[in-house]
């Protein structure tokens, strides 16, 4: 077994409102959705992800289908 998880990343977003419009078609197409607040010096931003997902291959799955839906996804290891 791994120890690793992984998690679709899907962008950093200025507008909530368009982080709430990505995050509920992720949620929507049966994804786990997790956003995350930071702050730059371009102010609050939102930073969204789907998963975790256990293996990569159902990461990328998650990617493609998102991907199809004109949503920026990329796969993104994380080390437990």
């Amino acid at each position: 077994r791994t120890n690793s998880q992984f998690y679709v990343t899907l962008g950093t977003y200025a507008e909530v409102t368009n982080a709430a419009a990505v995050e509920r078609k992720v949620r929507q197409a049966g994804y786990a959705a997790q956003s995350f607040s930071t702050t730059s010096n371009k102010g609050v931003l939102t930073r969204l992800r789907a998963g975790p997902f256990a293996t990569r291959a159902e990461a990328e799955k998650a990617q493609r289908a998102l991907r199809a839906q004109r949503i920026p996804a990329s796969v993104q290891e994380q080390r437990r």
